[in-house]
């Protein structure tokens, strides 16, 4: 028999992740930017909440701010790692069979394309040899100068000497 004051809340309709990442995409730059940093943690706050009671007002379920961030963050990675999927089909074999859904690309379009890619479309994992140069080796022995005389006086050496 369930406890009755455990109830888990019911999953997230199609609609209802739609809406999330619509008011979500309206906020992206206050919340996500990394150049808006004179937005403070409180501000951020009230956005995700206005956010959250869009939601609830249209979908009578009871949300807060830190299930929408959950599943905002949930959704955005696997977007990514299937459009990252898609793209390396697509650049090995030519064609992809995977299809992204509206959501996925509402998500995607969320997205710097260097979060999928990677910096400068390099693929780490397909990397070629690297071939190692001999680092050239000091012709003068390291404890001596060019003159010839000693570097580091011992402690039996006067500074005179040097």
């Amino acid at each position: 028999m369930p406890k009755s004051g455990s109830c888990r809340k019911p999953n997230f309709s199609e609609r209802e992740i739609m809406l999330t990442i619509t008011e979500i995409k309206k906020h992206y730059r206050e919340l996500y930017s990394p150049l808006k940093n004179n937005i403070s943690f409180g501000q951020k706050t009230a956005i995700w909440a206005t956010i959250c009671n869009n939601i609830n007002a249209i979908h009578g379920k009871k949300r807060d701010a830190e299930d929408l961030r959950k599943k905002f963050r949930e959704i955005r990675k696997k977007c990514k790692a299937k459009e990252a999927q898609r793209q390396h089909d697509l650049q090995n074999r030519g064609t992809s069979d995977i299809v992204l859904s509206e959501i996925e690309l509402m998500v995607l379009d969320t997205l710097n394309p260097a979060a999928i890619t990677g910096i400068g479309n390099i693929d780490t994992s397909r990397a070629p040899e690297v071939q190692q140069t001999p680092v050239p080796q000091p012709s003068v022995h390291p404890s001596t100068s060019h003159a010839g005389k000693p570097l580091f006086c011992s402690v039996h050496t006067s500074i005179t000497s040097l």
